[in-house]
């Protein structure tokens, strides 16, 4: 395996890098990387040497545009002024995570975010939006649901959406 060039220290290793240090394709570091295809075992020991010598670790927005999917939850509440809001998200945080997903945390805090947020919340694409303790803005949800995004409202009913109610 080849030594980590000095430039290269400090900085995010990129799947080329390992690529050259392991002295494979790009293509065979990412079947080990994904388990997508068997690798002969000498291979698989190089390119798993160079990963633990550069420290990389595959970017997540280039994995979500190879799949097609950002694995990510995107969660709407007022964090803030709704303290349940957080005992709401811990259950679902766990579940996300241990299936694999990211979440992105749009606090509203006060009513002129409500739009901005649910904007870039969409504008993030993810896989599915969760909105604890409020209820979504009609515009704004049309535009969720014209995306195509799975949308989860918790404590607050909403007749069209699946929603869970905790009363």
């Amino acid at each position: 395996m080849k030594p980590v060039p000095r430039q290269r220290q400090h900085r995010l290793a990129n799947i080329a890098e390992v690529a050259a240090a392991a002295r494979v394709a790009k293509a065979t570091v990412s079947r080990v990387v994904n388990g997508t295809a068997p690798v002969r075992e000498p291979t698989r020991r190089r390119v798993e040497e160079a990963i633990q010598a550069l420290d990389y670790r595959p970017s997540q927005i280039a994995r979500g545009l190879s799949r097609g999917r950002a694995m990510t939850i995107g969660v709407l509440a007022p964090f803030f002024t709704h303290p349940s809001a957080v005992l709401l998200l811990r259950g679902a945080e766990e579940r996300f995570t241990a299936s694999g997903y990211d979440i992105v945390l749009y606090n509203i805090g006060r009513p002129e975010q409500v739009h901005e947020q649910f904007r870039n919340v969409v504008d993030g694409r993810p896989d599915g939006v969760l909105v604890i303790a409020m209820p979504p803005p009609e515009r704004e949800l049309e535009r969720l649901l014209a995306a195509r995004v799975p949308i989860v409202v918790v404590d607050f009913r909403y007749p069209a959406l699946s929603h869970t109610y905790i009363d």
